[in-house]
């Protein structure tokens, strides 16, 4: 199990203990992960340091999006997680990822099955790594013809850019007031004597 404790929970809650239960309980034998296996490769990879050191949120984002894809059932009724990773090949995961950008209720879903996607090819290349002899150095989810594009930010209005016109904050000084006459008219007697008699 080794002395890392992270590693160790997640290589317990995604693969020894689902085969424990399946055992103890004559369970569902598609819980198993055999060596191989999609759902052991990911099971692989949440149990390496690239997976593990990650922030919590992050690890919560990549299990799901690693959940979409082994648990997508096929037209035979199979999971992909119950597929060997030898018999992925690019043309099934461009099928799937076509799969993957519609939701169940018909709305796109182009950033989660972008996510997916990703996802997959980082398990695939840390496991590849670790386990050459069972996953092919082919990764199969390399070079998938995106149709995502990121959102651009909106361009700022005039009155975004001049804070100083809105009346409703005041934390932000007002221009003054251009000067009237009648605030001019007794400037001269404030003058000293002779300052503008001076020609020197």
């Amino acid at each position: 199990m080794g002395s890392d404790y992270t590693a160790a929970k997640a290589r317990c809650d995604d693969y020894l203990n689902p085969m424990f239960e399946a055992w103890r309980t004559g369970g569902d034998a598609k819980r198993i992960a055999p060596a191989g296996s999609v759902d052991w490769m990911f099971a692989e990879y949440k149990g390496s340091n690239k997976y593990t050191k990650l922030p919590a949120r992050t690890r919560s984002g990549y299990d799901r999006a690693m959940g979409d894809v082994a648990d997508y059932i096929l037209k035979d009724g199979r999971r992909v997680g119950e597929l060997h990773v030898k018999s992925v090949n690019a043309e099934f995961v461009d099928k799937i990822y076509d799969k993957l950008k519609i939701g169940p209720d018909g709305t796109p879903r182009n950033r989660s099955a972008l996510l997916s996607i990703t996802v997959c090819k980082l398990a695939w290349n840390v496991v590849h790594r670790n386990k050459p002899a069972i996953v092919p150095e082919v990764n199969p989810f390399k070079g998938v013809d995106i149709d995502y594009e990121p959102k651009h930010n909106r361009a700022a209005t005039l009155a975004e850019l001049r804070p100083d016109q809105c009346s409703d904050d005041r934390s932000v000084p007002s221009r003054p007031a251009p000067a009237r006459p009648q605030d001019c008219a007794g400037a001269d007697r404030l003058r000293p004597a002779g300052a503008l008699d001076d020609k020197r």
